[in-house]
């Protein structure tokens, strides 16, 4: 007869390490997880007996998993958190603790990991999305190291194909079966178009730019524009820079496949500093901005060098626009963080006028004036530009820290652009904390307005199961949700709402962002979308999904005259002046 399973309150909470099983003791469960192959056990007390169950990151994962591997390959390995010169000794306390912790747990963790071949423990290193199916996959599929090494998209999609292709059962049985075919009909099966030109571009993506999210754009893009197909085939690799401007149809066609195939090779040579492949990256979004600014057209970019030189070019043009007479008259708001009296090692001026911030730009070699003017005279104190002086020249830009709640130096440069030092960037960081200040509000709220009903938008809003979302109806949550956002309080843009020339609404579902219509001459629209705390632009299919809704709802001339842009900048140059921050919402 069998005896009934009993579940028994562990004696103390916590884990373990034995016998190469990974032991998790809480309240009222016990699991078991194994390295290799994978799998894990539990026992609840509603469920007092064995079962499987999917395995869940464990804590300190990405520590012990470094561990195992720097051991393993015999580089030095590193357990404590850093402690700098500026932490309070509060800070240093917690520090501490939490070496503490990460001595005694790590190497022990890191045993655990060490029955994962080497291979696998690489891959699943940095991978918060689906580390564990990628182990399963090496240890449940032969043959998944060579995808992995020689077409890592494929092999990671195969890895997480209920992702790419829906509603299978017997998961690992289904991988290895499609397995050994031809890769353009493992592609077909991961719902791909069945193209041997497709399969080869796929081969050419580079592993650190495989992720659920950006290969289902891909895919998207590639189904909705098969034409892209040929001009990428020019480039010898695809990393995550390489994809970004792919994904952003106003990046794309500024960037030649010579230039690419540049970037890229920066990327790969891991090239550090200025001429690193995302310096020059943001030297590229850096000028194409200043070139609508400027609203000049030219063609694509052919070189990291044409790069430079369209960049240079950029600056002195905008550097050579006198400023308007009304432009000399205004004043930017309070510095938010006041400058302390000037000593022998520290010396930084806040840039309170549009005047000041040009003669900066002029002096500094640098498009500052162009990209920040109307953030600084539009963001109520919330981001400013400050000429540091001492310990060596610099412009350093200030924001708010939305989730802190208090300013950092979010950009430091030298004449030029150029680099600068680390004890520079750690004095910055001490004067903002040893001020605290906090930022400060629009006022809005001092106004008896905010129990104000907004104008009702005049389309359908979609609110099925996929695709959710809500017109902001009300000036109270507006103003909220505009907070919780990181959007200024602008009253500029809170006036143009309430006369309905722009709408905002809340999308939660595919994604968490909000949504800015604008109402354009003749009744055309203009929208942009900003992710939480000014985030990464949108999902290919989700904004497959807006521009749908817009279409349905008869509005063909959306977004530069309905020519279907992907990137959302909804009409900077013009828009950018009248709303403060939101000129920072275009595509990435």
């Amino acid at each position: 007869m069998k005896t009934k399973s009993k579940f028994t309150p562990p004696d103390k909470q916590g884990f373990t390490v034995k016998d190469g099983k990974l032991y998790e003791f809480n309240k009222d469960s016990v699991e078991v997880t194994r390295a290799w192959p994978p799998a894990r056990y539990c026992k609840t007390k509603k469920k007092p007996f064995w079962r499987c169950a999917p395995i869940h990151e464990s804590s300190l994962r990405q520590q012990a998993l470094e561990y195992s591997i720097r051991r393993e390959q015999g580089r030095p390995v590193s357990i404590d958190a850093k402690i700098n010169i500026e932490d309070t000794p509060s800070k240093r306390e917690k520090i501490e603790k939490l070496n503490a912790k990460r001595r005694k747990w790590i190497p022990a963790i890191a045993a655990f990991y060490d029955l994962i071949p080497l291979e696998a423990r690489e891959k699943m290193f940095c991978r918060d999305d689906h580390a564990w199916n990628i182990c399963s996959f090496y240890a449940r599929c032969p043959g998944a190291s060579e995808f992995m090494r020689n077409a890592p998209a494929i092999g990671y999609m195969l890895s997480n194909f209920p992702v790419f292709r829906k509603k299978l059962s017997k998961r690992w049985e289904a991988v290895r079966r499609i397995m050994p075919k031809p890769r353009r009909k493992i592609l077909a099966w991961l719902g791909w178009p069945d193209s041997e030109a497709v399969a080869k571009l796929l081969s050419k993506i580079e592993y650190d730019a495989c992720f659920n999210k950006e290969l289902l754009m891909l895919r998207a893009l590639i189904r909705k524009e098969p034409e892209i197909i040929k001009p990428l085939s020019h480039l010898k690799s695809i990393d995550y820079i390489t994809l970004d401007i792919i994904f952003k149809r106003s990046y794309r066609s500024k960037a030649s496949w010579r230039f690419l195939n540049e970037l890229s090779e920066l990327y790969r040579n891991a090239v550090k500093g200025e001429g690193s492949a995302y310096n020059s990256y943001k030297l590229f979004k850096d000028t194409l901005f200043m070139e609508r600014l400027l609203m000049v057209q030219r063609g694509p970019i052919q070189s990291i060098t044409h790069l430079r030189k369209r960049h240079d070019r950029a600056v002195e043009d905008a550097n050579r626009h006198e400023i308007s007479e009304m432009d000399k008259s205004k004043q930017y708001p309070v510095p938010p963080v006041p400058a302390p009296p000037a000593t022998e090692d520290f010396e930084i001026i806040p840039l309170d006028s549009p005047v000041k911030l040009y003669l900066e730009a002029r002096e500094q070699h640098n498009c500052v004036f162009s990209v920040y003017n109307e953030s600084v005279q539009n963001s109520n104190g919330n981001i400013y530009i400050y000429s540091l002086r001492k310990p060596e020249r610099a412009t350093v830009l200030v924001r708010f820290d939305y989730e802190n709640n208090t300013f950092w130096p979010a950009e430091v440069k030298g004449p030029m652009n150029t680099e600068v030092s680390t004890e520079t960037i750690s004095k910055l960081s001490s004067w903002l904390n040893a001020c605290g200040l906090k930022s400060k509000s629009s006022g809005i709220d001092d106004v008896d307005m905010t129990d104000r009903i907004l104008p009702a938008f005049p389309l359908t809003v979609p609110g099925e199961d996929g695709f959710h979302i809500s017109h902001l109806s009300t000036l109270a949550n507006l103003l909220a949700e505009m907070r919780r956002f990181g959007v200024e309080e602008n009253k500029e843009l809170i006036s143009f709402i309430l006369k309905g020339q722009f709408y905002i609404f809340l999308m939660d579902v595919p994604e968490l962002a909000m949504l800015l219509v604008n109402r354009g001459k003749g009744g055309a629209f203009s929208y942009s979308a900003r992710r939480m705390y000014g985030g990464s632009a949108l999902r290919y299919e989700t904004e497959a999904r807006i521009d749908q809704w817009l279409d349905e709802a008869v509005l063909h001339n959306l977004r530069r005259g309905g020519q279907g842009q992907m990137s959302f900048d909804f009409m900077e140059i013009k828009i950018s002046v009248q709303i403060g921050q939101f000129h920072e919402i275009k595509a990435g």
